[in-house]
């Protein structure tokens, strides 16, 4: 009688062992497709903040150049698109802001 219940344990046991193997390598796997995705989550961050300069690098370029050669429609295109350009007698020197995140795109500027 003694017997057949260690035995009975013992299978008992052993079945509880394999089901948490199971169970630990369904987490091990899991575990391994979200630390993936979590990777490719930080180098699309990572990628996105140099762009951000090489973006904002190529406005400042685009509204230098519109100032530099009075070009109308250039200027409006910038406006259009959020940023304003602000005309001192140091044009050259000066950067157009970037557009708020949240705020409309403001109308186009008059001119005189």
């Amino acid at each position: 009688m003694r017997q057949s219940w260690l035995s009975f344990s013992a299978t008992i046991l052993g079945a509880a062992a394999l089901f948490l193997a199971f169970g630990d390598m369904a987490l091990v796997l899991t575990n391994r497709g979200v630390r993936h995705q979590t990777d490719e989550q930080a180098q699309f961050i990572q990628q996105t903040a140099q762009l951000n300069g090489v973006s904002d690098a190529l406005v400042r370029q685009i509204a230098r150049a519109a100032i530099e050669d009075k070009d109308q429609a250039l200027r409006d295109l910038l406006v259009r698109a959020g940023f304003k350009i602000a005309e001192t007698p140091s044009a050259a020197a000066q950067l157009p802001s970037a557009p708020a995140s949240t705020a409309q795109p403001s109308p186009p500027a008059e001119t005189k």
